[in-house]
């Protein structure tokens, strides 16, 4: 597999450093290519390509078709992370990085001025923002087999400027631009909440990634079986990476013994997370909730009712492969 030639941002993940050479056939093989695809390097530091799994290269093709013909740009941070890269605050031992699924638009494309050619929207204003991503149409190209006008419109948005300590400012920009997320939605790459301290870590925002879970089993899939299909066994067992860890919806959770302690049932939401469940179960399942903040037995209830026909198990609680599915279902709305 060829490197990719490309300046590498100091400041962000980054494409690996080492290239796995093809395994001799055997079980030790890996049987899914890991391959390059184009984006569009903005200056300083952008990447003009990136690696990402042979199977899911496709589907990202196509969102970069859509977008460049929309007149829009897929700027890049890189995707693929090296086996041995180590773990830090902002690199678990269990990151989609490591297996070719995820991918991070440029960190510096938007979130940080009125020029950006991402306008980034929170959609959850609570302590844990998620966000829809909309990219300016600079220079469609109505002849393009993948143009769709009526995807473009001229909107005025509050978009987030990012401030550390403060977590976001908002400016209104008016620009005609079309819904990126759900671009990349179509095609099966999810976009992720911010981690817990972003407010005074700006690599902790997130808006700029997305994930393809595709052929994810909840409570099946193996974080090591997910590596075996694109890196040799050698390579992976000697990588010091949580194998063990189990896909639970958005991302693998340490099994019990591994090193933590086994989790035991999630605290009740905080009252800015209760009252963004309250507003999407309205929404979505058009059910009455007072917007209160308060998790009590009504909102208990309607998630439940939720979680029956997402085919969750029904608990009540807000767990992690709930939160996943209430996003995902949220998602279009904010379109």
């Amino acid at each position: 597999m060829p490197r990719t030639r490309t300046r590498r941002p100091t400041s962000a993940k980054r494409s690996p450093r080492k290239v796995a050479r093809a395994a001799a056939p055997g079980s030790d093989a890996p049987h899914i290519a890991l391959v390059n695809v184009p984006a569009d390097g903005l200056e300083p530091d952008g990447f003009h390509d990136f690696r990402v799994r042979g199977d899911l290269a496709p589907s990202y093709q196509r969102v970069r078709a859509r977008v460049r013909a929309l007149g829009g740009v897929i700027t890049s941070s890189g995707a693929l992370r090296d086996l041995h890269e180590p773990a830090t605050p902002g690199r678990s031992r269990t990151s989609l990085h490591y297996t070719g699924r995820a991918i991070d638009l440029y960190i510096e494309s938007g979130a940080r001025t009125s020029r950006d050619p991402y306008l980034v929207v929170a959609s959850q204003a609570g302590t844990t923002p998620t966000w829809t991503i909309y990219c300016e149409s600079r220079d469609p190209h109505p002849d393009d087999e993948s143009y769709n006008a009526s995807l473009i419109e001229e909107r005025t948005l509050d978009c987030a400027i990012w401030k550390k300590g403060v977590g976001l400012d908002t400016i209104k920009r008016t620009a005609r631009v079309f819904n990126l997320t759900q671009l990349f939605m179509d095609e099966g790459w999810k976009p992720i909440s911010a981690r817990s301290d972003w407010k005074t870590n700006y690599l902790s925002c997130e808006w700029w990634h997305f994930q393809n879970e595709s052929g994810l089993r909840l409570g099946v899939s193996l974080f090591g079986d997910d590596l075996l299909k694109v890196w040799p066994r050698p390579l992976v067992e000697s990588s010091g990476l949580a194998l063990d860890a189990v896909w639970r919806g958005r991302y693998f959770q340490i099994a019990s013994g591994a090193g933590t302690p086994a989790p035991g049932p999630p605290p009740s939401p905080s009252t800015d997370t209760t009252r963004f469940i309250q507003t999407a179960l309205n929404s979505v399942d058009r059910e009455s909730l007072d917007v209160d903040g308060k998790f009590g037995s009504n909102t208990r209830d309607a998630l439940k009712r939720f979680q029956e026909h997402s085919g969750l198990p029904v608990t009540g609680l807000y767990d992690a492969a709930t939160e996943a599915a209430l996003h995902d279902a949220v998602q279009p709305v904010n379109r």
